[in-house]
């Protein structure tokens, strides 16, 4: 990919298209699109911006947020460049999986902008499961909004 990015790009181009094709089934595409960009985002990272829309539909939710979010564990700048401000409301979510999702994300993007609604998920006990490394960690929405502070305040002394 490195040597030749443009086969991997027409693969996101085509599982964009895919998933965005009222015909197919989207299961893993767009986990598939964010682990790519997140493999190499100094190459792939234009393509994050075309995540966004499919948090409109509510079958891809986690996936936009989880690949968000392992996109900003590499590159923070590449999230922190685009429309990030709509994902706020998401920390009021009903769902405990989006509002966890979302403040992995604004923590590692040192999402000051949200402090004050992350601290108010601080109390929030609702057990989650959320991916992590391959596989699934058990936690809380009020330890997420904890490590998320905690990243936002290492952002804001660098």
């Amino acid at each position: 990919a490195s040597l030749d990015p443009g086969p991997v790009a027409d693969l996101l181009h085509r599982l964009f298209e895919s998933a965005s094709d009222s015909a197919s089934s989207s299961w893993g595409m767009v986990e598939a699109i964010g682990a790519i960009i997140a493999n190499r985002p100094d190459i792939y990272g234009a393509f994050a911006r075309h995540l966004f829309p499919y948090m409109g539909d509510p079958g891809t939710r986690e996936a936009v947020l989880w690949g968000l979010a392992e996109i900003a564990d590499k590159r923070p700048d590449t999230i922190r460049a685009l429309p990030f401000y709509s994902l706020f409301p998401v920390l009021a979510n009903k769902d405990p999986v989006l509002r966890a999702l979302a403040l992995r994300l604004l923590g590692r993007i040192g999402a000051r902008e949200a402090g004050l609604q992350i601290m108010g998920l601080t109390h929030d006990p609702t057990p989650v499961m959320v991916p992590d490394r391959g596989g699934l960690t058990a936690t809380t929405v009020a330890q997420l909004a904890e490590e998320a502070l905690q990243l936002i305040h290492q952002e804001k002394q660098s």
